[in-house]
């Protein structure tokens, strides 16, 4: 990645993310049902459950700490996330980082149509499927 490459850059790439934004409100939502549960055969005291609030928090920490990680072996002075995404992920992003600067780079729709393909095949386990499934 060519923004990570630069010495004084520390930026992973969205796939070292997306495990977390995918995964952190699922992972909260099943703790909350367990943690009911299990008040539920216990003290029935009423659970302490998190909320959207709490999720936005851990994903926060968890960006953070990928950018943090990226930076370890280097003295990095700025600090990004590569993310192609990042238009339709723009609410999530500005809620999570309000003080963040948004740099978008326009590049040749060929190349971007060829990675994106490329990072699909990568990250979703049914992306040939799904997309045989798309009306051309």
């Amino acid at each position: 990645m060519l923004l990570n490459a630069h010495p004084d850059m520390a930026c992973p790439s969205v796939h070292q993310l997306y495990y977390f934004i995918k995964r952190v409100p699922q992972l909260l939502t099943e703790y909350n049902s367990q943690m009911v549960q299990l008040d539920q055969i216990t003290a029935r005291q009423g659970p302490s459950l998190f909320n959207g609030e709490d999720a936005r928090t851990i994903l926060r920490s968890a960006i953070i700490t990928a950018v943090a990680a990226s930076a370890r072996d280097k003295p990095a002075s700025y600090f990004a996330i590569n993310d192609n995404t990042v238009i339709s992920r723009f609410q999530m992003y500005s809620e999570l980082f309000p003080e963040a600067k948004f740099l978008c780079i326009v590049r040749d729709p060929r190349d971007v149509i060829v990675s994106g393909w490329k990072h699909n095949l990568c990250v979703e386990e049914d992306f040939v499927s799904r997309a045989k499934d798309i009306n051309t």
